[in-house]
């Protein structure tokens, strides 16, 4: 697993939500914020914010052949901007305007952008410092999301491979999310923390099919978060 796939999972699993919101519907911004938020996208540019290291990190964007921008996740609810998959910059824009609309997402499945994104806006507010002007939100999802974890420290997990069986048979590289308020040496403690890892949702059961999908990455592979103690196969633990 390369570096670069660690910081994306944890930033992606750690701090940020997502999910979908109205990209070509702009929400209600106050008055007194719209020249604001002008404001502020007009600096973004001049910084050029979308074009930093951090923010396409963000967006797992990364470089076509031909010297545009992809993002490698392919879900529309990951971004606010129609084109954002394809367009660091839209997408840095529709973040901000995001951050300052006062409604909540017609699909109440979802959050606010500024309860969804909170690694964008760490990054975006380092860079432009406009926490102090962003309406007060509560986010009792992400609240739930955050205490639940309770991270402390990241540990990269390797499990071993087992050859009879075509998906293990190179192994599988998850993350522990090691939770407060336990010691590192506590290692009975260590099966209450989570693990989370990226992998395929297997949709077929013909040989054939399987093999010619997972070769071509035509599974779709999906963020799971499932406790540790479910990730090395044992019941749950008793604590004594």
């Amino acid at each position: 697993m390369s570096g670069r796939w660690c910081a994306a999972l944890c930033i992606a699993i750690v701090l940020c939500t997502t999910g979908a919101f109205g990209a070509d519907v702009r929400a209600p911004i106050a008055k007194n914020d719209e020249g604001y938020v002008h404001e502020l996208i007009e600096r973004a540019h001049a910084l050029h914010l979308s074009e930093k290291t951090t923010w396409l990190r963000l967006g797992h964007y990364h470089s076509t052949l031909f010297g545009g921008w992809k993002s490698l996740a392919d879900a529309k609810e990951f971004f606010l901007a129609g084109e954002g998959m394809s367009d660091p910059s839209a997408e840095l824009d529709a973040t901000l305007r995001g951050f300052f609309e006062l409604s909540e997402p017609r699909d109440s499945r979802l959050q606010h952008p500024l309860c969804r994104f909170p690694a964008r806006f760490s990054f975006l507010d380092s860079q432009l410092h406009f926490a102090a002007r962003v309406p007060k939100r509560a986010c009792p999802r992400f609240a739930e999301f955050v205490d639940k974890l309770r991270a402390r420290s990241i540990t990269l997990v390797f499990s071993s491979y087992y050859l009879n069986n075509p998906a293990s048979a190179f192994g599988h590289t998850f993350l522990r999310i090691n939770k407060q308020g336990r010691s590192t040496d506590e290692t009975d403690l260590e099966l209450l923390d989570y693990g989370i890892d990226f992998s395929a949702t297997v949709d077929t059961n013909n040989a054939f099919i399987y093999a010619i999908k997972g070769l071509m990455g035509l599974f779709p592979g999906v963020y799971r978060r499932v406790p540790y103690y479910l990730k090395v196969g044992i019941q749950r633990p008793r604590l004594t």
